[in-house]
């Protein structure tokens, strides 16, 4: 079976991570209405079931009396009219994800085969409806005033009920949910679509746009020389690198600094290997003495202060903000609590 992702837009749509509940739900398939006159190549049948996992994502499984390509359309008078991308291969079933949704929203959808000259001829008509939100979005309002300048904007939420990430049309209605019992602490996105985000006191995950889990970097937490916890930004790279913010924490003390301090490092997930290494630590190149009031803040719950076992009295020293890639490849870095912004050379030297 041809399993075939939808493209709402120039470049699909996320959805979100499926969260199995137990026992594990079956899928309603909503029935179509009925089929045209066949042909050789017809849609025997096309059914539509909304995603048990996510109220968004509604399923098109469609079977053929001979082998073809085929795509779907669909679309609602207010929402707009959507596509999926064409099945790669010829087959008898093919198996769609539909995104971009709006939550309690009806769609008419239509399968088309694709003929020999790459050209789609309708051959099945239906319609689907899709589900609520999940209890934690209910209570969410958002107002679109003036001209949007994306047809679809990714966003953190984090409240009482809901923590994780929503995508908002031009109009300001959830398109898609992701959520996260971990929060999001930053995201961004690769080119295929995958997004990868940080995990609060977990790491680094990568899902695909229908949220499924593909890759992951477990955070090691260690004081000193090494990986910390990760925090505020994520980069992605060429050649399948992540760049990401972490912390180290330093006990050595210098001149009038006696407690232990935090310092923002650079680090690089390569995935094609699996691993990750520290590129850039602000404690080698920027003495304790350079810091600011906020940089004596050794109360509270800074989570990047470390993990279990962590040192007492440990101290927000630089608490770097954002990360950011210029044109000669050097790293522009903001760190806030010594209200700097650096320029940090491409080989992380200087």
């Amino acid at each position: 079976m041809a399993k075939v992702m939808v493209e709402a837009t120039a470049r699909a749509a996320p959805t979100a991570t499926p969260i199995p509940p137990s026992p594990t739900p079956t899928a309603t398939p909503i029935p179509p209405s009925s089929a045209p006159t066949a042909t050789p190549e017809s849609v025997l049948d096309a059914r539509a079931s909304v995603d048990p996992y996510n109220s968004l994502i509604v399923d098109i499984d469609v079977t053929l009396r001979t082998p073809a390509k085929v795509f779907v359309e669909y679309e609602n008078r207010r929402a707009g009219r959507f596509r999926s991308r064409t099945a790669e291969s010829a087959g008898i079933s093919h198996h769609f994800s539909l995104a971009r949704l709006r939550p309690l929203t009806t769609y008419s959808y239509e399968v088309f085969i694709v003929n020999e000259e790459s050209q789609g001829s309708g051959s099945w008509q239906g319609t689907f409806r899709t589900g609520p939100l999940p209890d934690g979005l209910h209570d969410f309002a958002a107002i679109a005033q003036g001209q949007a300048t994306y047809q679809l904007m990714l966003k953190e939420h984090e409240d009482d009920d809901f923590q994780g990430l929503v995508v908002l049309d031009s109009q300001a209605n959830i398109v898609w949910y992701y959520e996260s019992v971990h929060g999001v602490e930053a995201v961004a996105q690769k080119g295929n679509g995958n997004l990868i985000y940080g995990a609060r006191r977990l790491g680094l995950k990568e899902i695909t746009p229908l949220g499924e889990e593909v890759d992951r970097l477990d955070e090691i937490c260690i004081t000193s020389f090494g990986k910390g916890q990760f925090h505020h930004e994520v980069l992605v790279r060429p050649d399948n690198r992540v760049l990401y913010l972490s912390s180290a924490i330093h006990e050595a003390a210098q001149g009038e600094v006696t407690q232990p301090q935090t310092s923002d490092i650079i680090s690089e997930w390569d995935q094609n290997e699996g691993t990750s290494r520290v590129l850039f630590d602000i404690f080698d190149f920027i003495p304790l003495a350079d810091r600011t009031e906020d940089s004596n803040v050794s109360e509270g719950g800074f989570f990047w202060k470390g993990c279990s076992g962590a040192p007492k009295g440990v101290q927000d020293w630089t608490h770097s903000n954002s990360l950011f890639v210029g044109r000669r490849g050097n790293v522009i870095l903001s760190i806030r609590n010594l209200d700097q912004i650096i320029s940090i050379a491409p080989d992380y030297q200087s």
